[in-house]
């Protein structure tokens, strides 16, 4: 059996992600444990600070077993409003992990939706904000040499090929039902791209 840990915030747990929609996908291709450490809107950071209760949590579960893979998502504006506290929060839950994880992936996450406000806040359109926040995770996944889930990428891509296709909740951030399942089949892929023993899919249509 293979275990993987998700760690994140809401984008991670939104419409049980983790457990409901990724978990039937990896398990066509074998045997795997999923895992879930979230918190509504945490950062990184705050999952290796010590004082912190999450990370208690997160300690808890890492003490009871090894995991293949990690899939790290940090705090979605993180890489436009606080770069220094992405980096650090990086390095810290890395240094928690490594020693009880094998293989780490980055969760790059999008833009949020046109006619949010947060887009007229920071000065970008959501386009703009997907390109940054792919850049950030693609410079930390060079750095550290781990590999990175495109989320906000395939966003666009099926936005372009899908007009009609609603990714977002009414929010204009969080994903919706079909978003969800596209973060999990993205990062479904990267997983098994990490272990290439595994047989070929079945079911290569997106969603």
């Amino acid at each position: 059996m293979k275990n993987i840990l998700f760690v994140g915030n809401s984008y991670t747990y939104f419409n049980d992600m983790p457990t409901q929609l990724f978990a039937p996908m990896i398990r066509r291709h074998g045997d795997w444990q999923v895992t879930a450490v979230t918190c509504g809107g945490y950062h990184l950071d705050q999952f290796a600070d010590s004082t912190d209760p999450e990370s208690a949590r997160l300690r808890q579960t890492i003490a009871r077993r090894r995991f293949d893979v990690a899939v790290l998502q940090d705090f979605s504006l993180a890489a436009l409003v606080d770069v220094q506290r992405m980096d650090q929060g990086l390095d810290n839950i890395v240094r928690l992990l490594r020693d009880n994880v094998e293989k780490f992936i980055l969760f790059a996450t999008w833009g949020r939706k046109t006619g949010c406000p947060t887009l007229d806040e920071l000065g970008v359109d959501s386009q703009e904000m997907t390109d940054i926040i792919a850049a950030k995770y693609a410079a930390l996944g060079k750095k550290y040499n781990f590999a990175v889930a495109h989320v906000g990428k395939a966003f666009v891509e099926y936005a372009r090929q899908h007009p009609e296709a609603e990714l977002y909740c009414d929010d204009l951030h969080h994903p919706s039902p079909l978003g969800s399942e596209l973060a999990a089949r993205t990062i479904c892929n990267v997983v098994l791209q990490l272990y290439p023993d595994a047989p070929p899919r079945k079911d290569t249509q997106q969603p």
